[in-house]
């Protein structure tokens, strides 16, 4: 058993949530994040998933709210 914290920095770019650090770009989609965790909680159950989730830039032609895309993805799952 045991808990994991992930620190999650994001920035929309064209609708979509990209991860990214400051400037620098993690070549990462928010989506394959969500993936990645999901399947390990699946493969270990008896274990815990803490996410932070921070918008770290500026967004680059979007018409979504930070939030909103957020939300709407997280409720995709």
């Amino acid at each position: 058993m045991g808990v994991r914290f992930f620190d999650i920095r994001l920035q929309l770019r064209d609708n979509e949530l990209a991860v990214v650090h400051s400037f620098v770009d993690q070549k990462l989609s928010f989506d394959e994040v969500l993936e990645d965790v999901s399947a390990f909680l699946r493969a270990h159950p008896s274990e815990f998933v803490i996410m932070s989730i921070k918008e770290d830039a500026d967004p680059e032609n979007s018409t979504v709210e930070f939030n909103a895309a957020v939300e709407e993805k997280l409720r995709s799952r």
